[in-house]
């Protein structure tokens, strides 16, 4: 508010998620100018002497035409926020919530005058997990300055215990007594903010104790059974990643025994690379056959070991053994099913971070009335988020029962 009733040609835009909010904001923009006013005229000073008069008194800020000012309040739900604006000073509030975060922040940011001095940017949010833009930007401000990822941003965090004038010790227990996940709703530190999220397919705390189980160290060679999930796709760059992961059993669950396989290549070329890796260390290889027809033939003609077969029932009721495993909507959620109840009973062991971060940023994919949609679950929609080492991992598990002598799942397509 200063800088702009002191600064000729400022404009500071103010840009919130909800309508409630940005209204809640205007008021305390208004509040701000009014109370100022107010006490000049108590001590019998001219306000406008010190303060510049609005020429305008917009519904959402103010205008100040005679120094060509002005405090805009919107909402990130606009047509086009900022995008034939002129803004010195953005600040950015309930960005976690914003939707197309990472297209409105272009426009907005775009919207500043390059080379000016006067420029600032503010991103101002509560965590609602990984699955957002507020995410990203927090993780790459926080790199070193010389990292080409970071971002130009100065990360800050105010915790329970930076505040504890408002978050005493006796209130915070009480509350931690009361809340199972307290640590969410009151964290001390910026890794336990990310814990929460309403549309997380998986427990971040339970990823956090299957990563730390390994001490970070593949399990290797000698495990009595190993389990590899292969992901299939086409191979063309800028598609998805073809991944393969592989888990053996040690100390009682199923360890990440080596480095994944993850990348773009010819089909028949991915084939080779998880032949000769399923060689080494042989066990039941689980591969997706949506979309994975040759990788799956490749793999036949080369003779790999332990490929998984499925049972496969017809519309006539005749069944078959078909290897390679159907990602449909009934084996996703028996995928997901088994994903959850390993990571609840420390059942499994994590090593490879992009597979720990793909695990924690999966979320339920719903349409626009909070509705699951047929495909379930996924990557969020962002720069950077996959989702093919985590389909990798519960492809893998479901090859669990045949390696220890099960019944195979059975596939009806009816």
């Amino acid at each position: 508010m200063h800088r702009t009733l002191f600064t000729t040609g400022h404009t500071f835009r103010i840009v919130a998620h909800r309508q409630a909010t940005a209204e809640e904001l205007n008021k305390t923009v208004k509040l701000l100018y009014e109370t100022a006013v107010a006490s000049f005229r108590e001590i019998g000073e001219d306000p406008h002497y010190y303060l510049v008069k609005p020429t305008g008194d917009r519904i959402a800020g103010y205008e100040f035409g005679t120094i060509h000012s002005a405090i805009h309040v919107d909402t990130s739900g606009g047509k086009g926020v900022g995008q034939s604006d002129r803004n010195d000073d953005v600040y950015a509030t309930e960005y976690s919530d914003w939707e197309r975060a990472d297209d409105v922040f272009a426009g907005l940011f775009g919207s500043q005058p390059p080379g000016s001095t006067r420029t600032r940017f503010t991103i101002d949010f509560n965590a609602h997990g990984k699955g957002s833009d507020a995410y990203l930007k927090y993780t790459r401000a926080k790199l070193p300055h010389t990292d080409p990822a970071w971002n130009g941003f100065t990360p800050f965090f105010a915790g329970i215990l930076d505040v504890p004038e408002w978050y005493t010790p006796e209130d915070m227990e009480l509350k931690r007594r009361s809340l199972k996940n307290f640590v969410e709703v009151y964290p001390s530190n910026d890794q336990e903010m990310w814990l929460a999220n309403e549309k997380a397919v998986f427990n971040a705390q339970h990823i956090l104790e299957a990563s730390q189980r390994t001490g970070g160290k593949y399990a290797g060679d000698g495990c009595p059974y190993y389990l590899w999930g292969v992901d299939t796709a086409s191979g063309r760059e800028g598609g998805d990643f073809q991944a393969a992961v592989c888990f053996g059993w040690k100390d009682g669950m199923w360890w990440e025994a080596c480095p994944p396989i993850w990348g773009h290549w010819p089909e028949e070329v991915f084939a080779e690379f998880v032949n000769e890796a399923v060689v080494q260390m042989q066990g039941m290889c689980v591969v997706e056959r949506n979309v994975g027809a040759l990788v799956l033939k490749t793999l036949r003609e080369m003779g790999t070991p332990g490929m998984y077969r499925h049972r496969h029932r017809d519309k006539t009721g005749k069944q078959r053994m078909e290897i390679g495993f159907p990602t449909t909507e009934g084996t996703k959620r028996i995928m997901r099913g088994e994903m959850e109840r390993a990571l609840r009973d420390g059942e499994i062991g994590l090593v490879t971070p992009k597979l720990v971060q793909e695990l924690e940023e999966l979320e339920y994919l719903l349409t626009d009335d909070g509705r699951e949609t047929v495909q379930q679950f996924g990557a969020p929609e962002r720069e950077g988020c996959h989702d093919d080492l985590a389909i990798s991992a519960m492809l893998a598990l479901q090859g669990a029962a045949q390696l220890t002598g099960a019944a195979p799942m059975e596939y009806n397509e009816d």
